[in-house]
Formats: C-alpha cells, structure tokens, sequence
C-alpha cells in the first residue's frame, strides 16, 4: 500500500522519535530549521512508504499526517 505523508514543519520539535519509528528509514532531519528553531523532520525517499503510519502514531507534537492512497 502506498501513502502519503505530509509533515507539519511548524509543529515539528526535531525529537527524532518518527526517525527511529520508520522501518523503511526513510525519515531524517531536514537541513534547515523551522520557525522554532528546529530541524522538521523530511521524508527522503516518498516511493519506499508502506503506509504503516508508526510516525503519526509516536509523534507527541501531532506533527505527521499520514493518507494512505
């Protein structure tokens, strides 16, 4: 199954839980930083997504929204 994911950069506190959650390791801090002064989180590689949704489910900050497609 594929999905979608869509990260609120603006929510996100770069607590890297998602990073550690993902199975496929396609998520990583972004290069820059958000309004707050943190690095959002960025998806590397959107075709390796299997729609799992572990990143939603342990972001605290409700920073991922996951549609699966």
């Amino acid at each position: 199954m594929k999905a979608k994911v869509h990260i609120i950069e603006s929510l996100c506190k770069e607590c890297g839980y998602c990073i550690g959650a993902c199975p496929k390791k396609i998520l990583e801090p972004a290069p820059y930083y958000n309004q707050n002064g943190f690095h959002p989180v960025r998806i590397t590689n959107m075709e390796e997504c299997t729609g799992c949704s572990l990143c939603y489910q342990i972001c605290p900050e409700i920073a991922i929204e996951v549609q699966k497609t």
